[in-house]
């Protein structure tokens, strides 16, 4: 897998195209190289297990001329692909917009930032597919896959630019991914999608998150009906489909995407949600699988509060609102976790009048926070208990509401490996068929 001089190359790689790049006549410069060893078990259409083994190598190169920002991608080392990426930078700087403050970081970085494991045995990676394999057979016997990856990967993320600054660190992390459905007589559900990571190797495949509910649900599924009647209801939003509230929300607060107006009002005047959430960013060390201790500008990343009891602590501040706007960079790599409230998933369902629990939303937020989209993957919730799953269910309402009108978060929590995150319930959302 992954050895020290592949770590010393891509360092002075770095340097070396930075290095070009200011001969070519940028007054600075930076590059960003990303290199993935990965070794997965496959089990795909024809039911046998293949072991496969890739790797990329990639970089992204920045350059400021004249101030204005140009970038380019590189995929290769040689001088020649590299010649022709500083030249499309160059020319991209060219035709950006003028930004007096704009300049690249400085400070002192981490070196040989190591997480994870650093090899897999292939053995142990064959060996758990087929168990995972074994597992869904028995006790799921209606789940089909259409594919199934358990994999194992080294990510080193390597940084240099023209201020001196330097940065490199390396995740290894062990991967399942499969796409699912359910099937029985002449129904089949659609597929959905499951994926997790994790910086240690994985005892039991089918143990890992909540991969025991979400088989049992699509089974359950299978008998799912039309709902008829559109109202007002309760959502409760399983963890694997609270993306649709995260994106809109961290647009919504992040200083480059036009989340400024957050800082014209007093911390106290901040209310975004309800008093019970809390949620912060924790990219910076071995939390989650995927976090990152840098960011693309080389800014070592920080853990925050963002949410503290339904109140905005600070908008995201990036690399390019902190230079734009004079403030201070709290904000380089997304890896939310919301913090787990005290009710039961059991108990928030007792409290919901009618509404419905869904784990898939496929839909859009405008910029001015209203939603709406398709939820599968549903049940109807009646007078505290869990009714019959549903179909071609759709839902709408204001984000901005949405959040401020949440009623629980429940005990449980899924890590992902890029974000931990529990059930959400919400009232006064607009469902229907």
């Amino acid at each position: 897998m992954r050895h020290a001089d592949d770590a010393e190359a891509d360092r002075r790689f770095a340097r070396h195209v930075v290095a070009r790049a200011r001969s070519a006549g940028a007054a600075q410069a930076q590059v960003a190289v990303t290199c993935v060893d990965k070794r997965e078990a496959v089990i795909g259409h024809g039911r046998g297990v293949s072991l496969r083994a890739t790797r990329s190598h990639d970089s992204h190169l920045s350059v400021i001329t004249g101030g204005r920002l140009g970038r380019a991608k590189l995929s290769g080392t040689d001088d020649v692909q590299v010649g022709a990426a500083i030249q499309s930078a160059l020319a991209s700087a060219t035709a950006s917009k003028h930004a007096s403050r704009l300049s690249f970081s400085e400070g002192i970085g981490e070196i040989f930032s190591v997480y994870g494991d650093q090899e897999a045995d292939d053995g142990s990676l064959v060996g758990k597919l087929l168990g995972y394999r074994r597992d869904v057979a028995a006790l799921y016997p209606a789940i089909i896959a259409r594919e199934a990856q358990h994999g194992f990967q080294t990510t080193r993320n390597s940084f240099f630019n023209s201020n001196g600054l330097e940065q490199q660190e390396t995740r290894g992390t062990y991967s399942f991914s499969t796409l699912f459905a359910a099937q029985g007589g002449h129904a089949t559900t659609n597929f959905s999608s499951y994926g997790i990571c994790a910086n240690l190797a994985f005892p039991s495949i089918i143990d890992q998150g909540d991969q025991h509910r979400r088989y049992r649900d699509s089974v359950r599924c299978l008998q799912a009906t039309r709902m008829e009647k559109t109202y007002l209801g309760t959502i409760i939003v399983a963890p694997e489909a609270l993306s649709f509230v995260m994106e809109p929300l961290l647009r919504d607060i992040s200083v480059s995407l036009g989340g400024n107006h957050w800082l014209k009002k007093p911390a106290g005047e901040r209310v975004i949600a309800a008093p019970m959430v809390s949620m912060q960013n924790c990219p910076y060390g071995p939390m989650l699988a995927r976090g990152r201790n840098f960011d693309g500008y080389g800014v070592t990343t920080c853990n925050i509060d963002i949410i503290t009891n339904g109140v905005l602590m600070s908008p995201l501040v990036d690399f390019l609102a902190a230079s734009k706007y004079g403030l201070k960079q709290n904000y380089g790599s997304p890896a939310i976790v919301v913090q787990p409230g005290t009710t039961d998933l059991c108990k928030m369902i007792e409290g919901v009048e009618r509404g419905i629990l869904f784990s898939q939303f496929a839909g859009a937020t405008s910029h001015d926070m209203i939603f709406s989209g398709a939820v599968s993957g549903a049940f109807c919730i009646v007078d505290g208990r869990i009714g019959a799953p549903v179909e071609n269910v759709m839902i709408s309402g204001d984000m901005r509401d949405l959040l401020r009108n949440i009623t629980a978060v429940s005990a449980q929590t899924v890590n992902s490996g890029g974000a931990i995150l529990p059930f959400v319930a919400a009232d006064g959302v607009t469902i229907g068929g």
